[in-house]
């Protein structure tokens, strides 16, 4: 006799193992990829500072020098930081070159750089020159600043971070080196000491 479906024990529904529920490892899954994603970037990645104005710049502990191969560097001409009358442009320093510095004074990176720069520029300011750009910032913050690291090479006054973006700055401090003809021929990422910048400067310049 065909025994009916219906009347056989309900105990034979439990003998198959229940599949699991797929929701459950995709939230396993989702869980670990953020752990790697958020770890790999605490580890390497920059460390954001957004400001609330212009352009969004952040601080940046990336050390890192970067060839670059003579793209013409993006012409620019800003109101220098110290004399609202005077202009600072990028041809006016052709013919030699030249150690271009992103900075601004909510960087704690750039407060640790910038006497490095000045003791270098001091050094070697009749081979090479030194301009450094003050951006996403206010300027009654940067003459403070300036102030007290003493320096004395050229600063412009970048307040909507319209150069730093033309030159696709993520970060502060950057740093670009120019060629003599206006070329662009690298970019450090994050702080330099005077011994590193000089061993950049004669690396990428051919200079002793």
């Amino acid at each position: 006799m065909i025994q009916n479906p219906r009347s056989a024990p309900s105990s034979v529904d439990h003998d198959f193992p229940r599949p699991l529920r797929p929701a459950w490892w995709a939230a396993a899954a989702a869980v670990v990829v953020l752990a790697v994603v958020m770890g790999v970037f605490a580890a390497f990645g920059p460390q954001l500072s957004v400001r609330s104005s212009g352009t969004h710049l952040g601080t940046t502990t990336v050390n890192g020098f970067n060839r670059l191969h003579g793209k013409p560097a993006p012409p620019f001409s800003v109101s220098s930081l110290r004399d609202p009358q005077a202009d600072i442009s990028l041809s006016s320093f052709r013919g030699r070159p030249l150690v271009l510095n992103f900075w601004a004074s909510w960087c704690l990176p750039c407060r640790k750089e910038m006497p490095a720069i000045e003791a270098v520029a001091r050094e070697m300011g009749t081979s090479v020159s030194f301009i450094g750009i003050d951006t996403n910032d206010t300027k009654s913050s940067a003459l403070s600043f300036s102030a007290q690291t003493g320096v004395t090479y050229p600063l412009g006054f970048d307040p909507s971070a319209k150069v730093a973006s033309s030159y696709g700055i993520f970060g502060l401090p950057t740093t670009f080196f120019v060629s003599r003809d206006g070329r662009l021929l690298g970019r450090q990422v994050g702080a330099m000491t005077a011994v590193q910048l000089k061993t950049l400067i004669a690396q990428v310049f051919n200079t002793h």
